[in-house]
């Protein structure tokens, strides 16, 4: 029998995936139809920045409940940024970053120049081809300054 390979996406990847996509496109629309377009992105946004206090985006729970699982450490799991234990992951970081570039970026483009657009559409971007290769310049800035990935802290938190 021939053993078959199959590598799985963690969930954090298929979120900077989704939403590195949807941010993209709706820039692009958002540019060339109508400036409501920035309404979803600037909502988008607001759910990351929530997760990075909460933990939790809607999209982790659609695919919590088809059954994937992550791997996140115990530690990494707690909600409060302030709570005992909790650890701030490089992914978490992540979508605070991207978070604070859709809901700001779309912000300004409706209220101020749609020029911020571009922006947003450069983020939407890069966070969509770095959750297919995995890298991207703030998470290579992160890595450089310290902040743990999911790996180093499953290897480092001992629950």
């Amino acid at each position: 029998m021939e053993q078959v390979i199959r590598y799985v996406m963690p969930i954090e990847r298929w979120i900077r995936f989704i939403v590195g996509f949807e941010a993209t496109a709706y820039s692009v629309l958002a540019y060339t139809h109508s400036l409501y377009w920035t309404f979803p992105m600037m909502f988008m946004g607001w759910t990351l920045l929530q997760s990075f206090v909460t933990n939790c985006t809607p999209l982790m729970l659609v695919f919590w409940s088809m059954g994937a699982t992550d791997e996140r450490p115990c530690g990494a799991r707690d909600p409060w940024i302030f709570g005992k234990g909790t650890v701030m992951y490089i992914e978490r970081w992540t979508r605070l970053l991207a978070g604070m570039a859709y809901f700001i970026g779309g912000l300004m483009a409706y209220f101020h120049s749609p020029y911020w657009l571009y922006a947003t559409t450069v983020v939407g971007f890069v966070q969509f081809q770095g959750s297919v290769t995995n890298w991207c310049p703030s998470l290579a800035f992160m890595k450089y300054i310290g902040v743990k990935d999911e790996k180093a802290l499953n290897k480092q938190i001992h629950f």
